[in-house]
């Protein structure tokens, strides 16, 4: 059972984020995708357990082949698709670093090329993400 929390409430998460001044990371999955599961397993899980005593972003996992509609950034219900396709998230596992308001923070990381360094960029954009949200220059 995965600790990553599903993307069903895209409004509440972003409260919860603003809430600690920290980047929505959107991990764009789908349920068949060995990459994706793969992702989840050796970066992103091991990164949510790593928070427990200072939190750098809230994860949510967005699975577009789910039929289950969920709450957007507007408060308006829709697929999660829909959110992809907003987006341009067309491959999966893409990562998207968000404001709270949705619009996107630090450059996206579509697919792997390296699980080895995977965590290292992520971390690189999380910290890009909380930067802008937090108005400190980065170079």
């Amino acid at each position: 059972m995965s600790i990553m929390q599903q993307a069903d409430d895209l409004m509440s998460a972003a409260t919860e984020a603003q809430a600690a001044t920290v980047p929505l990371v959107l991990m764009v999955s789908a349920t068949d995708c060995t990459y994706c599961a793969q992702l989840r397993v050796e970066v992103i899980e091991p990164t949510l357990l790593g928070q427990s005593e200072r939190r750098t972003a809230v994860f949510r996992e967005l699975l577009v082949d789910v039929l289950d509609d969920i709450r957007d950034f507007d408060g308006n219900m829709t697929s999660a698709s829909e959110i992809a396709e907003r987006y341009g998230a067309d491959l999966t596992p893409t990562l998207l670093f968000l404001a709270p308001n949705g619009a996107e923070a630090a450059a996206r990381i579509v697919g792997i090329s390296n699980i080895d360094f995977y965590a290292w960029y992520m971390d690189a954009q999380i910290e890009k993400a909380t930067a802008r949200l937090r108005g400190v220059p980065t170079g």
